[in-house]
């Protein structure tokens, strides 16, 4: 495996010296490297970018789940959903996921709750052939 060297971009990748807007996922041994622009995705529409849930005590986790759609004329490739700690994991139907044009499907993020309390806030980011979507979740116990 080849050696190398770059610098972490905050969605979880690494940043290729010299080729900007090139990365490689964190940890990856896949030395193709693909492109992560560097605008958000306008053309990948949610159906909220933020969503909320009230939690019991003693609730083990719970699941946020978003549609997505590609409203634009062109293939979206979600490369990953970097989540921000690993208390959260996100599913998505395959890993690339290529969106048609007018398709779409859903996201899941779920959240462990264990030793939680309070308001849990957590947020992850859809890294895309076309740039990024933030999503941000939060639960509220009772």
């Amino acid at each position: 495996m080849p050696l190398l060297l770059g610098f972490v971009l905050a969605a979880g990748a690494v940043a290729l010296p010299g080729q900007p807007n090139m990365a490689i996922p964190a940890g990856s041994s896949d030395s193709k490297a693909f492109a992560v622009p560097p605008n958000e995705e306008k053309n990948l529409v949610l159906d909220a970018a933020s969503k909320e849930q009230t939690v019991k005590p003693g609730q083990e986790g719970c699941v946020f789940v978003f549609a997505v759609k590609n409203i634009s004329k062109s293939p979206i490739v979600i490369f990953d959903v970097r989540t921000s700690c690993g208390c959260t994991v996100a599913t998505m139907p395959s890993k690339p996921w290529t969106v048609p044009p007018g398709g779409g499907g859903e996201i899941k993020l779920t959240l462990d709750l264990h030793g939680e309390s309070g308001t849990v806030s957590k947020s992850a980011i859809i890294e895309m052939s076309t740039g990024y979507k933030n999503l941000e979740i939060k639960a509220v116990f009772q």
